[in-house]
């Protein structure tokens, strides 16, 4: 699906410009957002504000690889192509934020809608001990621990930089989310939001 963002010619000609008497109003520039790839899902609009957004579930995306986060079946996350993410084949497609002592818990969100859970416990995202973990996944809170396996595992600094994206930190190992690997990463990588529907047939 291709998006678009429309700006007023008025408002590029003053800002290349200065000159706001030149400008015309019925032309509007069009400039094309990313075309992603489509399985029984589309992405639709991007998000930048979780306040905004509230419990309207989103996919995590990183766009320059056009790849998303999806849990495949069980307790598992993947990171893979968009349109295989967007399957209605998936145990869960997209993630709903839930703010926590000023950061969020990220609860997995099915194909139909619905907030998976697994084995009994509320599916959301984990990270594994630094030292010995070797991949994120997706389960329950472990009661007070707010994680799975290691205390704080399921809580996430949620940061958004304005012209790259979201930096997702796990406060259980205090370091950065990248791919379906553990959050083991020093450096943030950026990602995007993105609201999504099912594909008409």
């Amino acid at each position: 699906m291709k998006m678009k963002k429309f700006f007023s010619l008025a408002a590029v000609v003053v800002a290349v410009f200065g000159m706001a008497s030149c400008a015309k109003l019925d032309n509007p520039i069009v400039v094309d957002e990313p075309s992603f790839p489509k399985g029984d899902f589309e992405l639709v609009q991007e998000v930048t504000d979780l306040n905004e957004i509230g419990s309207t579930p989103f996919v995590i995306v990183n766009v320059a690889e056009l790849k998303a986060f999806y849990g495949p079946d069980n307790q598992n996350l993947a990171f893979g192509d968009i349109a295989e993410a967007l399957k209605k084949t998936n145990a869960n497609i997209a993630f709903k934020a839930e703010a926590f002592n000023d950061n969020y818990l990220l609860r997995a969100i099915t194909p139909a809608g619905e907030e998976y859970s697994i084995w009994g416990n509320p599916g959301y995202l984990n990270a594994q001990a630094l030292e010995t973990g070797w991949c994120s996944f997706i389960l329950g809170l472990g009661g007070d621990l707010y994680g799975q396996d290691i205390q704080n595992g399921a809580v996430w600094n949620i940061e958004y930089v304005a012209g790259q994206g979201f930096a997702i930190k796990n406060i259980g190992t205090g370091k950065y989310l990248k791919d379906a690997g553990n959050a083991n990463q020093d450096e943030p990588t950026f990602f995007s939001f993105y609201t999504y529907q099912e594909v008409a047939e």
